[in-house]
């Protein structure tokens, strides 16, 4: 077991308040100073180096405004996952403690202000795609899908309001113009998932229309291959006795 003074590559984000990813580009360009530890060559963060990174001022290590705005997501994000899993259970195999609409307005509301960010730096995306802010859409997603699981299993889909769920989907719809690019193959399977359980827990005939015409719009054969299978996916599941 590692001393509890070393910490790893998220765990060292998280206190810093950036990225993974801005992490490894400060030690990439010598900006920071980790260490290699096990058989694989981990890289591992000591608590002094943190501490270092924490009271350092120069601006070669700030991020940029982007970074930052996603940085902020990510904090909101963790926020919700501390308030809705207090157990810290997987949710790659868990669901929530519980579900409310104060949940799923603040899901939308970062998931559509990330999103804009997104789209506001298209071309960056395109050529790096999502992973590109750490594990942040990552993590949005595994949320998204434990909250639907957790709807449906509660049966607590009246209290969520209709028109927060549409806008969360229509979301959803438009993440995978770009989780669908080359590269980003398990970006786009956890894409599917939030948006396959999020329309198998809330399902409704109009949600199902509705991706599809958004699939259209996007004149994309990628968003529309993605759209017909998981909409193929949530009608086998719902279809199961």
């Amino acid at each position: 077991m590692e001393p509890p003074e070393v910490l790893n590559t998220k765990e060292a984000a998280r206190i810093l308040t950036v990225s993974p990813l801005t992490l490894w580009r400060w030690y990439s360009n010598g900006l920071a100073y980790p260490v290699r530890t096990g058989p694989n060559g981990n890289l591992r963060w000591p608590k002094e180096e943190v501490d270092r990174l924490l009271g350092r001022q120069s601006s070669e290590v700030q991020p940029e405004p982007r970074e930052t705005k996603f940085q902020n997501l990510h904090a909101r994000l963790g926020n919700l996952e501390r308030t809705y899993n207090p157990s810290g259970g997987d949710l790659h195999s868990c669901i929530l403690e519980s579900v409310d609409a104060d949940l799923y307005n603040e899901l939308l509301a970062i998931a559509q202000e990330g999103l804009s960010e997104v789209r506001q730096h298209r071309e960056l995306y395109h050529d790096r795609g999502l992973y590109e802010d750490g594990t942040f859409w990552y993590d949005l997603c595994l949320i998204v899908t434990a909250a639907a699981l957790t709807a449906a299993e509660d049966r607590m889909q009246e209290s969520i309001p209709r028109d927060v769920v549409t806008n969360l989907v229509e979301t959803l719809v438009g993440l995978a113009e770009h989780s669908t690019t080359i590269g980003t193959g398990e970006m786009c399977r956890r894409n599917q998932e939030a948006l396959g359980n999020t329309l198998y827990a809330f399902h409704d005939e109009r949600l199902v229309k509705l991706v599809q015409v958004k699939a259209e719009i996007s004149d994309s054969e990628t968003v529309t291959g993605f759209i017909d299978q998981t909409v193929e996916l949530v009608e086998k599941a719902l279809a199961e006795p």
